[in-house]
């Protein structure tokens, strides 16, 4: 059989042995292709765990040995989403900005990795917020981060999140689509715009000017989750002197 889908498979009458074995390999594959990345590690062997009961299918199995084989199967991956589960958690906001925070964004990038997605972090910052928060006092800093935050998202593609890594700095993955020159143009566009933001503090008005850069670091298969965390950290660090932290 050249082509096998759900629908076919219902509607063909009788299956013979050989149609079963090819659905049930095709559920499998589909199983491990689209299965939620966890831990790099316990997928590898998730999907070693598939595989091999995919190779034990045989057009001289019988219907228990099947049955059995799939019930192997679903338990095998019941078992791993519940692993994975306890490390996929909606991303946490800081609470003085709503913004999703650096966990979210740490969970974003590795996944991108894990799925071999071709995709870059912009890391974005807000130039001279130490100064800002000195000024004008933290109240008003934690205003200006989702300001600067609500631009910059105008700027990239829809749906993308812009999350909240430090407190002068806000991260998004983007895909690059093979056009790694269109998506650096679009953060380059977004930290041109001199933005103001005109916030309300006592009885009077504070127009606070507010200024971007950016870095970009290229996501692939070969990158370390670890290693991308610790550019950026550094990149934040040395522009800035500040230390990144989890705000907790």
């Amino acid at each position: 059989m050249a082509s096998l889908t759900l629908n076919t498979f219902a509607n063909q009458g009788a299956p013979s042995p050989a149609d079963y074995v090819h659905f049930l390999r095709f559920l499998l594959d589909g199983i491990c292709q689209h299965v939620i990345p966890g831990d790099s590690g316990d997928l590898k062997k998730f999907r070693s765990e598939i595989s091999n009961l995919s190779v034990s299918l045989s057009e001289r199995s019988s219907k228990q040995e099947i049955s059995s084989l799939l019930q192997s199967g679903m338990k095998s991956l019941a078992s791993y989403n519940m692993r994975t589960a306890k490390l996929m958690k909606e991303p946490a906001a800081s609470p003085a900005t709503a913004l999703p925070d650096r966990s979210g964004a740490e969970q974003e990038i590795a996944m991108r990795i894990e799925a071999r997605r071709d995709s870059v972090c912009g890391l974005v910052l807000v130039n001279c917020f130490a100064s800002i928060q000195t000024r004008s006092g933290r109240p008003i800093g934690d205003e200006v981060m989702p300001h600067a935050a609500e631009k910059l998202a105008q700027h990239l593609p829809a749906g993308v999140t812009v999350f909240r890594w430090s407190d002068s700095a806000l991260p998004a993955v983007v895909d690059v689509d093979a056009n790694i020159a269109y998506v650096t143009r679009r953060f380059a566009r977004a930290v041109s715009l001199n933005l103001e933001k005109n916030i309300e503090t006592g009885n009077r008005f504070v127009l606070v000017p507010i200024t971007l850069s950016f870095t970009l670091k290229r996501l692939s298969e070969s990158s370390s989750p670890a290693d991308i965390f610790a550019e950026l950290d550094r990149f934040v660090s040395a522009s800035t002197g500040e230390i990144a932290n989890m705000l907790q």
